[in-house]
């Protein structure tokens, strides 16, 4: 997903609320063989803030990536059971 060139293929895979989740997912996906990248609301800052940021993927792994974080959101469902 190098230059602007391929913006226009990205599709929103995921949306964080909380500080820090868009990264952990990210680290996820790319530890499959995902490129991903994350857009927040908010301008870049040394400050903590919450805001919603949205994860995207090339459009060609976005059943891919869908398909593996809801394997992994089941799993951590089972996990807390």
């Amino acid at each position: 997903m190098s230059g602007d060139t391929e913006h226009h293929n990205l599709k929103v895979v995921h949306v964080s609320e909380q500080e820090g989740e868009a990264e952990i997912v990210i680290g996820f996906l790319k530890a499959n063989g995902i490129e991903a990248l994350e857009d927040s609301d908010l301008p870049h800052s040394i400050l903590p803030a919450n805001a919603d940021s949205e994860v995207y993927v090339n459009e060609a792994d976005y059943a891919e990536a869908k398909r593996l974080l809801e394997a992994r959101e089941a799993e951590a469902a089972e996990e807390s059971e």
